[in-house]
């Protein structure tokens, strides 16, 4: 029998662990990540009734949800989302 060809073996098949595979993956990571805050944040923020929400009004924060995407999904986390029953609120004055 003759010798068998490699023809098939190019350098994208040898080097899976290379940077560029592993800067992809890392990428899909982030991304789907972001998307899954986002998610979070635009389903919970529609079954946030308006008088519970902590700043703006339903409309503002639909606003900034879709143009801010990412960024407006966290915003909505840390500043809009109304506290969970049982938590303290911190209060601006002395005990």
């Amino acid at each position: 029998m003759g010798q068998v060809s490699l023809a098939w073996v190019t350098p994208a098949h040898t080097d899976l662990m290379t940077g560029s595979f592993v800067t992809a993956w890392l990428f899909a990571l982030v991304l789907v990540v972001c998307l899954g805050i986002w998610a979070y944040s635009v389903v919970d923020f529609g079954e946030t009734d308006e008088r519970d929400m902590r700043t703006f009004t339903k409309e503002v924060w639909g606003v900034i949800l879709i143009f801010g995407c990412v960024f407006g999904g966290i915003a909505w986390l840390v500043g809009g989302r109304p506290h969970p029953p049982g938590v303290r609120r911190r209060s601006s004055g002395h005990r």
